[in-house]
């Protein structure tokens, strides 16, 4: 496929309560496409490394890395055996390598970024591990959280662990009661990634309106309520399959794509429909909780270095997916 550079404005609109001023910047002023080389499937996650490199999961359980507006490799190693893993149920960026969890495999393996060799592999010998859905090493320590739930999960069940150097895992003190989650029958599989500030994690789960926060210092947790469009009572009652209850998602549940932890504020991406007609939204609340404005956007949006950038599906199909990404500013003055 031929490479193809885009000059691209996004045109999104504003809109705030009085106690702040929300500038947005309409030109783009980078772009880097991402042509199918090798073919890139469906999207299912993007993870960005610095200002002008990021890791892309498709649904090939392939890890592209691009770097510079071009693609660079494929990280890991595919496979059954030693040094390999067989899927992505989890990944991470620490000091210059990926790590990735398999709960197919019940491993984890850490991946150099620079010479992709592998650089650690851990069993892990507990089932447990085989509901977990998303991960963060910070300061050598990988926390986990489990992110499928549903409307059977046990009220009590644990969902935030520390993994501890006999590869167990301790409960961190917050259960499913806390969430305050519309949890379907079946549970919404959806990657999501923790965010890192200041020795503090940021994490959400599916269908529940928190935005959480851990200290790792003191190992106290606090959080943020967010109005998000939840399912209410007849929506639930009436999504009792898998079916019924994918509709229910794609359709009108307004789910919590990424939360950047910012300079002053934390910035929060939601997603509400299914493409090409997705509405995103990025709400800012300040670290106490406090609303302080919101953006409507037509494309998802993430952030690096207090810099935000916005993927856009430009065209294909599921055998080969161009995609480009663009840097958008946006000026925020509380």
């Amino acid at each position: 496929m031929r490479w193809i550079l885009f000059i691209l404005i996004l045109f999104l609109g504003a809109a705030c309560e009085s106690k702040s001023r929300i500038e947005v910047s309409s030109q783009s002023t980078r772009a880097a496409l991402v042509d199918g080389t090798p073919p890139l499937g469906e999207l299912i996650h993007i993870e960005p490394v610095g200002e002008d490199s990021l890791i892309i999961l498709d649904n090939r359980q392939n890890l592209h890395l691009f770097s510079e507006n071009r693609f660079v490799k494929l990280l890991g190693k595919k496979g059954e055996g030693s040094g390999e893993y067989s899927r992505v149920s989890a990944f991470c960026v620490y000091d210059g390598s990926i790590v990735i969890f398999d709960k197919s495999k019940l491993k984890l393996l850490s991946f150099s970024l620079g010479t992709n060799e592998c650089e650690f592999e851990k069993t892990v010998r507990s089932e447990e591990f085989a509901a977990l859905s998303a991960l963060v090493v910070n300061d050598e320590t990988m926390y986990f959280i489990k992110t499928e739930l549903s409307s059977v999960t046990p009220d009590h069940e644990q969902v935030f662990f520390k993994l501890n150097s006999d590869q167990t895992l301790t409960p961190l003190g917050l259960a499913k009661r806390n969430l305050q989650g519309r949890f379907l029958r079946s549970p919404i599989k959806l990657m999501t990634s923790v965010k890192q500030r200041a020795g503090k994690l940021y994490f959400t789960f599916p269908l529940s309106p928190i935005v959480w926060e851990y200290d790792v210092i003191s190992h106290s947790l606090s959080s943020i309520t967010v109005g998000l469009e939840l399912p209410d009572d007849s929506d639930l009652a009436s999504a009792d399959n898998l079916s019924s209850a994918l509709k229910l998602v794609n359709e009108k549940v307004e789910l919590i794509m990424g939360v950047f932890p910012l300079d002053r504020h934390l910035a929060i991406v939601t997603k509400q429909g299914r493409p090409p007609d997705s509405q995103w939204k990025i709400r800012f609340y300040s670290y106490q909780g406090e609303f302080r404005g919101e953006i409507w956007t037509s494309y998802y949006v993430y952030d690096v270095q207090e810099n935000y950038y916005a993927h856009i599906e430009l065209s294909g199909d599921i055998d080969d997916y161009p995609y480009v990404v663009v840097q958008t500013p946006y000026q925020i003055h509380p």
